[in-house]
């Protein structure tokens, strides 16, 4: 008979192992999606950067880094990470911003849910490349909203302090 003790260490280690294969499994959807997002985009995949989800967002650190450190789990079984599109304004360098966005996913049976800037949900299959351009679409479609949002006539071009959509 198992000690209470065995009991919980037995419950996470069954934790750890579903956290560990829930983490691959999106890992490999988050990379192929990033892949796609370039190639729909038509910019180089190093201009699609990792970074810190909003929670842990501060101007003062690097925000690009790897999807493992920009990736959280958090009490909702989604995994959040930030992602970035790197622009260039008028002259490279001159103007550079990384423009980021909060993503979430998680695996459900046989789709991914994305949860994007938690407003709005898609369900992809992993090899229906529709359901993800209905996804890049839309993301597309947020990002140059936002600047013309937050540039409606001139106002506000000093204003450099937001970096991610809202």
């Amino acid at each position: 008979m198992d000690s209470k003790f065995e009991e919980i260490n037995d419950a996470y280690v069954k934790y750890q192992i579903e956290v560990n294969s829930s983490f691959s499994d999106c890992e490999r959807f988050i990379y192929k999606m990033v892949d796609g997002l370039a190639v729909y985009l038509g910019c180089d995949r190093k201009d699609l950067v990792f970074g810190p989800t909003l929670r842990k967002f501060d101007e003062s650190k690097s925000k690009v880094m790897d999807l493992m450190e920009a990736t959280e789990m958090e009490g909702d079984g989604y995994w959040h990470f930030g992602l970035g599109i790197k622009l260039y304004g008028h002259s490279k360098g001159l103007f550079d911003r990384t423009q980021f966005a909060q993503f979430a996913v998680k695996k459900v049976d046989d789709e991914f849910i994305v949860n994007f800037e938690y407003d709005r949900e898609f369900n992809i299959h992993e090899d229906n490349d529709y359901e993800f351009n209905v996804l890049y679409e839309f993301y597309f479609n947020q990002i140059k909203d936002y600047f013309k949002e937050l540039f409606p006539n001139g106002e506000n071009l000093g204003d450099n302090s937001e970096y991610y959509i809202h």
